[in-house]
């Protein structure tokens, strides 16, 4: 396995494990009787201050909608389907790199 390949995976892993930990989190603030919502993945972002800058590019291509209905879905979703996609890129790259 080569150095991408091998750092894509623990990136995957790494992600996979950020999204059962927000639910976790999710799970707890519930049980202790908080009215709290899980956090969407929008509200993160510009909790912490990260401005991405691509909403204007999605705009331009007419994905306005697609950059929207991330940035509301709940945080711990976008993060197991983040690390899910970025496992399928460490295997497709490895499949890849095995053809040579």
């Amino acid at each position: 396995m080569g150095a991408f390949t091998g750092f894509l995976m623990v990136a995957g892993v790494m992600t996979l494990f950020g999204g059962a930990l927000a639910l976790g989190l999710t799970f707890l603030h519930s049980m202790q009787g908080d009215a709290w919502a899980p956090m969407s993945t929008g509200a993160f972002v510009t909790h912490y201050g990260v401005n991405l800058g691509v909403e204007d590019l999605f705009g331009w291509f007419g994905w306005g909608v697609i950059y929207q209905a991330i940035m509301d879905v709940p945080l711990y979703r976008s993060l197991v389907i983040l690390g899910i996609l970025i496992i399928v890129l460490a295997l497709v790259t490895r499949s890849m790199s095995r053809e040579d």
